[in-house]
C-alpha cells in the first residue's frame, strides 16, 4: 500500500506542470498489481471563430443612428468544436452610422483570443431632388430627379421646335452652361433651367414672271414679322400676294401681311413667289 501512495504521490507532482486545463483522472483497481490510470484532456476549448446565428431585429437605418443589436443572438466555436452562445461581445463602429454603411464589426475576445464577424446592415445614402424648368422644352430621355453622394451623371439636353439650346443656368450659375455633370461627392437640392435662342431664318422674294428686286429679310421664330411691300412689277398683271408654290393661284399672304414661324430650322430660307393675275382688257363695243 505504501508502494502505491508513492506513485500516486510522483504523478500528482507531475501534474502541476500540466495546463490549468488538463483534467487527469486517476482510477485505482483493486488488485495487487500497479493501479492503472485513465487521462482525459479537457484543454482545447480555445475560441476558434464567431458568427451571428440570428440577425438583429432592426437591420435598416437612417444616417446618424446608433446600431440595435436587440434580437442578435451571436455563437462561438471554439477548436473541440463546442458552440456557445455569448452577449458580452462589442460592436466596434456601431455609433452614429454613417450613410452608405452595410455592415456593422462584432468583436469577442476570450483567454487571449479575438475572433470578429460582420452583420449586415442597410444605411441608404439621403437623396437631394433636382427640379427642371425645360422653358417649353422636351427630353428624349428623363433626367433623374434626385441624387446621392454616389451619383454620377450628364444631364440630357432638351430640344424645342424652332429653338437652339443654349445651355442650363440655376445650381450651375448664371451663365448658361450646355453640358452639366452631377458628380460624386455633391449634395444638396439642385434646380435647373434651359434657355433657349430663337432660330433665325430668311424670306426672300421672288417676282415669278415680274420684274424688279427685293431685298432678303432676316425674321426670328416666334416674332412676327411684317412682308415687305411689293415692289415687283408685271405687264398685265395684278398682284395678288405671296405664295410658297409659284404655281398658285391663290396667294398665302397678302402684300405686307404679318406672318410668324415661317420655318423652324435654324438659318433656313423661305422663298415667297409673287403670284399674279392677268389683267382683263375692257371691252369695247365696235
Amino acid at each position: 500500500m505504501k508502494s502505491i501512495k508513492r506513485k500516486l504521490s510522483i504523478l500528482s507532482a507531475a501534474v502541476i506542470v500540466l495546463t490549468a486545463c488538463l483534467t487527469v483522472y486517476g482510477h485505482y483497481e483493486n488488485r495487487k498489481s500497479l493501479p492503472a490510470f485513465s487521462l482525459s484532456i479537457n484543454g482545447t476549448d480555445i475560441l476558434e471563430s464567431i458568427t451571428v446565428t440570428k440577425a438583429p431585429n432592426k437591420v435598416n437605418y437612417n444616417a446618424g443612428e446608433d446600431f440595435d443589436s436587440t434580437g442578435m443572438i451571436v455563437t462561438a466555436t471554439y477548436t473541440d468544436k463546442v458552440q456557445r452562445n455569448i452577449t458580452n461581445y462589442t460592436v466596434t463602429d456601431g455609433k452614429l452610422l454613417p450613410e452608405g454603411k452595410t455592415s456593422v464589426t462584432i468583436t469577442y475576445e476570450e483567454k487571449g483570443k479575438t475572433a470578429t464577424t460582420q452583420q449586415p446592415i442597410t444605411v441608404p445614402y439621403n437623396e437631394f431632388p433636382i427640379t427642371y424648368d425645360l422653358d417649353g422644352g422636351t427630353l428624349e430621355k428623363e433626367n433623374p430627379t434626385s441624387y446621392n453622394k454616389t451619383s454620377f451623371f450628364t444631364l440630357v439636353n432638351p430640344t424645342r421646335t424652332g429653338y437652339q439650346f443654349i445651355g442650363w443656368t440655376g445650381s450651375c450659375g448664371d451663365t448658361p452652361m450646355e453640358s452639366v455633370t452631377i458628380s460624386a461627392g455633391n449634395a444638396g437640392e439642385r434646380h435647373y433651367k434651359a434657355n433657349w435662342e430663337a432660330n433665325t431664318y430668311l424670306i426672300t422674294y421672288n417676282a415669278n414672271g415680274g420684274q424688279g428686286g427685293m431685298v432678303t429679310t432676316t425674321h426670328y421664330y416666334d416674332t412676327i414679322a411684317t412682308l415687305q411691300d411689293c415692289t415687283f412689277t408685271f405687264d398685265g398683271h395684278d398682284f395678288l400676294g405671296w405664295s410658297t408654290d409659284p404655281n398658285s393661284d391663290t396667294p398665302e399672304f397678302g402684300n405686307m401681311a404679318e406672318v410668324v414661324n415661317l420655318t423652324s430650322q435654324n438659318y433656313g430660307e423661305v422663298e415667297l413667289f409673287a403670284i399674279w393675275k392677268p389683267v382683263t382688257p375692257p371691252v369695247t363695243n365696235p
